[in-house]
């Protein structure tokens, strides 16, 4: 049975893409899934290619997804009817309208604005070298706020250029400054920063670290885990940038 974490991992965890199956691969071979007959219905129904229709295997909540590219949609369940009574069809067509349109444009701050949070940043990294270097940065800061897990999925040489576009950003400017008003500078130049973390994650491999003791307690004891809290003294001339958005006063840092 899932727990707490599994369902809210469910709910707002990044896809690992690789792990989806095409369901017209397995209908009429897996009886945990529709019959073909079921599946062409629906396909019917949605007015669909059927090479977009996924089975979710790890899915505590949502078997069933419609995924093509950008677009996202849920279907929960492959009744023919009932999705054309949720007009599930119509939002799929409109979905991809407005993503090709936005993408046309180059419009990609849109593009991740309307993007289901469990997709953005697989997507993200996906469409990286076609997003201007302009918006990358401010793209990313947003997925950082809205995303709760899939970070993992960053590579340090990803990390590494995406920071670098942040210099050019007005906003990171002025969350810098204040963050030399909110950090308590000690007396050798430094700030004491913490991290709230599973016992069998190194914290030197994270990016989050927080100002806020309080902050990093609520994540190593979040769905009545048992985690650490580490903490260390940092020059605030190595902080990426500083999010005191949510009252958690995060602190980005390269990690290792």
């Amino acid at each position: 049975m899932p727990n707490i974490e599994d369902i809210f991992k469910d709910l707002h965890g990044a896809f690992d893409k690789s792990k989806l199956i095409k369901l017209k691969d397995i209908v009429g071979k897996n009886t945990s899934v529709p019959t073909l007959a079921r599946f062409k219905e629906a396909v019917k129904a949605l007015n669909v290619d059927s090479n977009y229709i996924f089975y979710d295997p790890e899915s505590y909540l949502n078997s069933y997804i419609y995924l093509e590219g950008p677009v996202f949609i849920s279907l929960y369940n492959l009744d023919p009817v009932l999705l054309g009574q949720m007009r599930v069809g119509e939002m799929i067509s409109k979905q991809k309208k407005m993503f090709d349109e936005s993408i046309a444009k180059k419009d990609y701050d849109r593009v991740f604005t309307f993007m289901d949070k469990k997709l953005i940043i697989p997507n993200y990294i996906e469409m990286y070298p076609q997003i201007p270097d302009d918006q990358k940065y401010e793209i990313f800061v947003d997925l950082h706020v809205r995303s709760e897990f899939g970070f993992e999925m960053f590579s340090h040489e990803f990390l590494k250029d995406v920071f670098s576009k942040r210099f050019n950003s007005l906003d990171w400017k002025e969350r810098m400054e204040k963050l030399n008003k909110d950090a308590k500078i000690g007396q050798d130049g430094t700030i004491l920063v913490y991290h709230g973390h599973n016992p069998t994650v190194d914290p030197k491999d994270e990016y989050s670290w927080t100002l806020k003791l309080e902050t990093a307690k609520f994540f190593a004891k979040r769905f009545g885990a048992n985690g650490k809290i580490s903490k260390m003294r940092i020059k605030p001339e190595i902080v990426i940038d500083y999010f005191p958005q949510r009252g958690e006063a995060e602190i980005i840092l390269m990690p290792k």
